[in-house]
């Protein structure tokens, strides 16, 4: 069994002081314990994207609203709902709030992409729409990228790169403020995929594997072809045939570029220490892979750099979806319940997020997690506790004050709460 608590909150900022007041969990790890803070709602309508940003700090959740009316739908015509302007939603750890940061009335418009930029606020959001031109009114797909400030709100179109044919990659370094942007202006240039296949298809992280290389329809982006090639790729990275290439920055000013008169199709990879991005050739000599510099005038020039290898992060807890049925005389319903416990088990080491949930997306630093808890979207914050707040929950009622930066946080702990999660 595990405790619940209840948590009386008292926040103070330069003199201004509230209180609130609500029920809470808390979980223990074998490193640590988290308060987990009452479920924030976001959104209730379709949701389309969901990306946290590499600090924890803040997350992007795209959503489409449900407009219609509680009248219309207990008439029951048999009609889906119907869907408002595409909303791009930010949550804030530091202030919990939530804000609509970029909207759009297009009804065939959505949210391509995500892609942060390390130790920055900022986003890279590719935008995809469908006009219908021509003389037969055919349909195509349009991008944008968007430059976006989670913290501020700010955004603007990066220019040149905002009604693009084809999908653009946009590839953030690991480890510094800026990205590659890799694209094709060409309409009569096709949009080849490559991914690494095992024997099963799936797709892995080895050399000297099987290729599935899949076509894209332009006009409607569905696969028209496929087939699989004798062909060493590297380490499962995609390729996108590309004529420009671009480096931008946190402003989405572009502090690089090249443009080719031929497009080429390789994969980026950046390099060891995630200063630069480097296209990944083949040696002429060897027939080995290596990282090859994209000249200005056009040129691949073979270099000693190697790929960055992200180090392998494990934290202290994930999401467990539990699948079951209950039945009421004739009529049976499925369920799924989430669970948030720690990877490794432990007394207290689970809370349950949702009794019939989906979408759990855990922070990668840990300190919250995202889940659609009966058709709405929330997100609960983790808040590490201290060895003496850990006791203080262990021993309710008793008492324990956090701090956290500039915010004063009074916990009261009281027994009680649900089981352990069942098995699968």
């Amino acid at each position: 069994m595990h405790r619940k608590f209840a948590l009386i909150v008292a926040v103070a900022f330069v003199g201004t002081a509230f209180a609130d007041s609500g029920q809470t969990s808390w979980i223990a790890t074998p490193n640590r314990a988290y308060a987990a803070m009452p479920a924030t709602s976001l959104a209730d309508g379709r949701i389309g994207q969901v990306s946290w940003s590499p600090d924890g700090e803040h997350l992007l959740v795209a959503e489409r609203p449900v407009t219609t009316s509680r009248d219309e739908l207990l008439r029951f015509e048999g009609r889906p709902p119907s869907l408002g302007s595409l909303q791009l939603l930010g949550w804030e750890r530091r202030f919990h709030q939530v804000k609509t940061l970029w909207s759009t009335d297009d009804a065939t418009a959505t949210i391509d992409n995500v892609a942060w930029l390390r130790g920055t606020s900022v986003a890279l959001v590719t935008v995809r729409w469908v006009v219908r031109d021509g003389p037969q009114g055919a349909q195509h797909p349009l991008y944008g990228v968007l430059d976006l400030d989670a913290a501020s709100g700010k955004y603007r179109w990066i220019p040149g790169i905002e009604q693009l044919v084809a999908r653009p990659f946009i590839s953030p370094s690991p480890t510094r403020p800026i990205a590659a942007a890799t694209f094709s202006d060409n309409p009569e240039t096709s949009e080849t995929l490559n991914y690494w296949l095992d024997a099963e298809n799936a797709i892995v992280r080895a050399m000297d594997k099987l290729v599935f290389e899949v076509t894209l329809d332009q006009a409607t982006d569905e696969v028209r072809a496929s087939r699989l090639v004798e062909r060493a790729f590297w380490d499962g990275q995609t390729a996108r045939r590309a004529d420009n290439f671009w480096t931008l920055d946190a402003a989405g000013s572009i502090t690089h570029a090249v443009r080719l008169e031929k497009s080429i199709q390789l994969p980026l990879v950046w390099n060891a220490d995630g200063s630069a991005w480097y296209l990944v050739d083949t040696d002429p000599k060897t027939k080995k892979r290596i990282l090859a510099h994209l000249t200005d005038q056009g040129n691949l020039i073979p270099t000693a750099e190697q790929a960055f290898v992200p180090k392998e992060i494990t934290g202290d807890l994930e999401v467990a979806a539990i699948s079951g049925e209950t039945k009421h005389r004739k009529s049976q319903v499925g369920y799924q319940s989430l669970w948030l416990h720690s990877r490794t088990a432990i007394e207290h080491g689970e809370i349950l997020l949702s009794v019939d949930g989906e979408w759990p997306e855990l922070s990668p630093t840990g300190g919250g997690v995202f889940y659609i808890d009966g058709g709405v979207a929330k997100v609960r914050e983790l808040i590490p506790l201290s060895a003496d707040q850990q006791r203080a929950a262990r021993e309710a009622p008793k008492t324990a004050e956090l701090i956290t930066g500039e915010t004063r946080i009074h916990l009261s702990f009281v027994s009680g709460g649900a089981s352990r999660p069942p098995q699968p």
